[in-house]
């Protein structure tokens, strides 16, 4: 009941409850506004605006979600990290035994970390970073298991 006392006293003012549901959206409490302005309505039926409002919200859920365009100030610097990476990679100096590239083995699990990376920074809000941390750790871990393999088996 955060936003309560706010919306009946913006009972008229059209302006002032966007501003009110604006705000809560940035503070992620679209919810708590919402269940707020339906017990508003409840107690006053006869208020167009919370009416409209009503509809409005109602609207809001059955529409599908607003398309984001690409972080491009994020994903070029990844992208530039990734391309370095794998350029330093695909140096002979790291060539495996037999002269086998090192990034033949590593540039997928390398290349699936950097996508991780890039879709887990660029989510508003931050989910599960605990889990995305988790699975760059076992793509790298993943990565470096085959390589050993690679080697062990080229130097026999």
């Amino acid at each position: 009941m955060k936003y309560l006392q706010d919306i009946r006293a913006a009972h008229a003012d059209p302006e002032r409850l966007e501003n009110l549901y604006r705000a809560a959206l940035r503070e992620n409490a679209g919810d708590e506004w919402k269940s707020d302005l339906l017990a508003c309505l409840a107690e006053s039926p006869d208020n167009i605006l919370y009416t409209a409002w009503r509809y409005r919200l109602q609207a809001s859920e059955t529409e599908p979600p607003e398309s984001r365009g690409v972080n491009w100030k994020l994903a070029i610097p990844l992208g530039l990290v990734a391309g370095l990476v794998f350029a330093v990679l695909s140096s002979s100096r790291l060539d495996l035994p037999r002269h086998t590239p090192l990034l033949l083995f590593a540039w997928a699990p390398l290349g699936a970390c950097f996508i991780v990376a890039f879709l887990t920074l660029q989510a508003t809000p931050r989910e599960y970073p605990k889990r995305v941390w988790a699975v760059i750790a076992g793509l790298i871990a993943i990565g470096v298991y085959v390589i050993l393999i690679v080697a062990l088996a080229n130097r026999a």
